[in-house]
């Protein structure tokens, strides 16, 4: 039988253990806790496929992270909606109905997309469109759009988009096609001025 003294030690270490797990069970830090999901890890963009690939590139964190500030879009009348983009990286290619370099790349860019996915690194095309006639650029999209490498959108205007390009220090003024590719985090990347060649995918997939 313990004595008084013993009776006092072992609640004291009783208390002790009992204060260093938390007093809780699982040691979860409570049910009220809640759960943050933290953002999609990223793999750092080899530096020598992007400057051979992009015109300018950029970060996906720190003090020259660049958040992706897309020019503004206007409705297409007469067609579907495009969707909202998905998490995870997108590839915008800005184009027009009247640019041949713009079509002749369409279907690379179709093939690209479902080679990167096949290899576990998906990709989203989104095709937004320069087109200033309204009329050719709904009949191209009634025509392609459901074969297309991916959604239409409408870019408000030249200027619209000229001003987004110089304030990322780019030439206002460049031909069509411009790429842009934006990670799962909303950062621009890349940004390639003309179109692409079907020798480019070995450095697309270690960007």
């Amino acid at each position: 039988m313990l004595d008084l003294a013993g009776f006092i030690g072992v609640v004291a270490v009783v208390a002790l253990t009992t204060a260093a797990c938390g007093g809780k069970k699982g040691g979860d830090g409570g049910a009220g806790a809640a759960a943050v999901k933290p953002a999609p890890v990223l793999a750092p963009m080899d530096m020598e496929a992007a400057k051979s690939f992009c015109d300018r590139s950029w970060p996906g964190e720190g003090a020259g992270a660049v958040d992706w500030a897309a020019p503004a879009l206007k409705e297409l009348p007469g067609t579907q909606a495009a969707p909202e983009p998905k998490a995870g990286w997108r590839w915008i290619n800005f184009w027009a109905t009247w640019c041949a370099p713009c079509l002749e790349e369409m279907p690379l860019l179709a093939k690209w997309a479902a080679a990167l996915g096949g290899e576990g690194a998906p990709v989203a095309i989104e095709l937004w469109s320069m087109d200033e006639d309204q009329g050719k650029l709904a009949a191209w999209v009634r025509k392609n759009g459901a074969t297309a490498a991916g959604p239409v959108r409408w870019v408000e205007s030249t200027a619209a988009l000229s001003a987004t390009l110089t304030k990322l220090g780019l030439d206002p003024d460049a031909s069509l096609p411009i790429h842009a590719l934006v990670d799962g985090n909303g950062k621009l990347r890349c940004v390639r001025m003309g179109f692409v060649h079907a020798n480019d995918y070995g450095t697309i997939r270690r960007i």
